[in-house]
């Protein structure tokens, strides 16, 4: 796929704004973590290792793997918030907003980079 160099930047700050927070909270408050939430800041971190690699891929692919990251990312946050959150609940919100925000920035530029015309076809 042709994407330039800034896009692909892009989106791999994205991943990085992701996986920060849930490696911070493996890295910060593993033994606070109840088994549900381990396992969910893990499976974020391993979405955004294959994120990382789909944005060299297919439009198709790093679509997929952005919807993929920032869906993860809302499922953690969600269960994050039911156990009692590490951090002030508005921000918690704030940043999933943030992120579903940027995943549609990212996706509409991914389309166009793949349909330079408007084409959905």
């Amino acid at each position: 796929m042709y994407q330039p160099l800034w896009q692909i930047w892009l989106n791999v700050v994205f991943i990085a704004f992701v996986a920060r927070r849930a490696a911070v909270g493996v890295g910060l408050h593993w033994d606070d973590l109840g088994t549900l939430l381990r396992t969910s800041h893990i499976s974020v971190l391993v979405v955004c290792a294959w994120a990382a690699i789909a944005v060299w891929l297919r439009a198709k692919w790093v679509i997929a793997s952005l919807v993929l990251v920032a869906a993860a990312f809302t499922f953690s946050t969600a269960i994050e918030l039911s156990r009692g959150p590490v951090l002030p609940a508005a921000s918690m919100v704030a940043q999933v907003v943030l992120a579903w925000i940027g995943c549609g920035f990212l996706i509409r530029l991914a389309w166009r980079s793949e349909h330079p015309g408007g084409s959905r076809a």
